[in-house]
């Protein structure tokens, strides 16, 4: 049955605030800033939508949408709000905390100034995390205080995809709240932080007894390990070294574990606990992973292109090559990939180096030595992707199959290849166009 969006987008828009709001007045020691984020939160605030929007939720609940849609019934997807609810709640600050990442990449780590200051606070906070999903008794603001320091220093709008946004908010709250330094507002990153931790042991809570928590709970040790790994070594680390890191450090699979685990809490499914146990789940949400962390580095448009038009494809990129003209191979591949002809099918490409992102056919060319070097790693790096990709993608159609068989039905299945499907669709537009995934986070 088909799900109307609009009725649902604004109820769970509605609910995702007022988790927020819980969790703001739950975690935050500082008043004042607690004052502020309630205000943005606050039902009769018409700047409400647009900080839910640049926290990513109108993102995340058009991913939950489409997750859904056409697999559960109307009335089961109302008993499943408490749980998109808190699931949004952690996206909101997971997206801001993301913005951390931002010019950590090897393509940015010589332009940015404050390059050692993000490494440090995004290492930490990884390693904190990691220790409170353990069971760490000591709070997070805590073990967050050895970065406090440095953590003041970031700017909260100049990492959000939205900062003259983000500014706006901050004019008019203080504009009526005279007491208040609009210098505190703007950096309050240790917020953010302890937010995104306190929304992510809310999830990990709201599944303490089904039989998917023990897997939810190590694929989010494993995302946060995985962010240092590529933090600490990525230009040192192989193609498939770095793929299998990618794959971990999105959301991907503790997102489906959560929603394929809060579906069975619903409405429970026979033989759940047997494809946790055997394995076959997690394998099958791996599979979409990797898969999501293809579309998401490399794009739709490369994956789906064959051997013979990417070989063509290559032969024009040399032609463009002048070593005098570029002192870098990402800065080649920047203006490669803003040339008319390329603008489109190099998007991913362009979002990572422009934003200074991990991306894995992007940061294993650090260590080679010129640019011919590196454009021949980079063509290798796209046809590996290419070709992963659509074998993965059979191997996945053949999981699902079998997962569907086991389970009895095909929900979970479905929304394993919902969520392929979905940055399939996403990722094959130009990021900030606005069909693109930048534009979720920005008023409509």
């Amino acid at each position: 049955m088909k799900i109307v969006h609009n009725k649902y987008y604004y109820n769970f828009l509605q609910l995702a605030a007022e988790h927020i709001s819980q969790a703001v007045n739950n975690s935050l020691p500082d008043e004042k800033i607690k004052a502020f984020m309630l205000w943005l939160l606050k039902n009769d605030n018409p700047q409400q939508e647009n900080y839910l929007r640049m926290l990513g939720v109108a993102g995340s609940i058009e991913l939950e949408l489409k997750l859904f849609s056409e697999i559960i019934s109307p009335s089961v997807l109302n008993k499943m709000t408490p749980y998109i609810s808190v699931l949004n709640a952690y996206f909101a600050y997971e997206t801001l905390s993301d913005n951390l990442g931002v010019g950590l990449a090897a393509s940015a780590k010589n332009t940015n100034p404050v390059y050692p200051m993000q490494k440090e606070i995004l290492l930490h906070f990884n390693r904190v995390m990691i220790e409170k999903i353990k069971g760490a008794q000591a709070s997070t603001y805590e073990l967050l205080t050895p970065i406090a320091g440095l953590v003041e220093q970031i700017s909260v709008s100049q990492k959000t995809l939205a900062p003259q946004q983000m500014q706006l908010f901050i004019a008019m709250y203080a504009e009526h709240n005279k007491e208040v330094s609009s210098h505190l507002l703007e950096h309050s990153f240790l917020a953010i932080l302890l937010l995104n931790s306190e929304t992510c042991l809310q999830l990990l809570a709201s599944m303490q007894n089904s039989p998917i928590y023990p897997l939810l709970k190590e694929s989010l040790i494993a995302r946060y390990d995985a962010v240092n790994h590529i933090i600490q070594q990525s230009s040192q680390a192989s193609w498939q070294t770095l793929a299998d890191w990618g794959l971990n450090s999105i959301l991907t699979v503790p997102t489906l574990a959560y929603c394929i685990g809060a579906l069975h809490e619903v409405k429970p499914c026979k033989n759940f606990k047997t494809v946790i146990d055997n394995g076959l789940l997690y394998s099958a949400m791996a599979d979409g992973a990797l898969l999501v962390r293809l579309l998401n580095d490399v794009g739709t448009h490369l994956l789906r292109m064959n051997a013979s038009d990417r070989s063509s494809l290559y032969e024009k990129l040399k032609i463009y090559r002048s070593n005098d003209q570029f002192d870098s191979i990402f800065a080649y591949l920047h203006f490669l990939s803003s040339r008319e002809e390329l603008f489109l099918s190099f998007a991913r490409i362009r979002k990572d180096l422009q934003h200074g992102e991990f991306n894995i056919c992007l940061d294993s060319l650090a260590n080679q030595s010129s640019i011919a070097e590196n454009l021949y790693l980079f063509c290798q790096n796209i046809d590996y992707s290419a070709e992963l990709y659509q074998q993965k993608y059979q191997i996945l159609s053949q999981k699902l199959t079998q997962l569907s068989t086991v389970l009895g039905n095909e929900q979970a299945s479905k929304i394993i290849l919902h969520f392929v499907q979905f940055h399939e669709y996403k990722y094959s537009f130009e990021f900030e166009s606005p069909r693109g995934d930048y534009a979720i986070t920005r008023e409509q």
